[in-house]
């Protein structure tokens, strides 16, 4: 067993590629394309490594995505990275994406998982359920936890 203060993963290093050539080698990978989804990191412009960059629109309007990732809640996002993603800024491209608020837990405690509300109605446990989601979020996809049903 490795001592507790040796290292858990190894070296991470960058992918050497861009959003673009990463997206398309998943969607071309025979064994990955129905199994996997790519949501890229578009948080506010100031968040680090987002897409959401000055000069990132032709990168992100050409995106083949269903939806981003959120590193805070959907209440800390301006209009304007809303408009954005949801495609109302023509320079960013006219599809609209789904929004998931993460908490990017990288604690061996877990103190961040669950930390951004981000509630998502899937009709069974699969990718495709998922990506569906994606594509219904304004009906399938609250930042707020859902109210419970009364009980009887």
């Amino acid at each position: 067993m490795a001592p507790e203060s040796g290292a858990k993963t190894c070296a991470i290093q960058p992918a050497k590629s861009t959003v673009s050539e990463f997206v398309a080698a998943i969607q071309d990978e025979q064994y990955l394309k129905d199994c996997c989804l790519v949501l890229p990191h578009f948080s506010t412009e100031d968040d680090h490594k987002s897409l959401n960059e000055p000069g990132h629109h032709p990168r992100f309007a050409n995106l083949p995505i269903d939806g981003v990732y959120i590193e805070r809640p959907y209440s800390g996002l301006d209009t304007t990275t809303i408009d954005k993603i949801r495609g109302k800024i023509n320079d960013w491209g006219k599809r609209r994406r789904a929004i998931i608020a993460t908490g990017d837990n990288r604690t061996a405690d877990w103190q961040r998982l669950g930390k951004h509300d981000c509630w998502i109605k899937l009709g069974e446990h699969s990718i495709e359920a998922l990506r569906q989601a994606l594509l219904a979020d304004e009906a399938r996809i609250a930042f707020e936890p859902p109210a419970s049903p009364p009980s009887i």
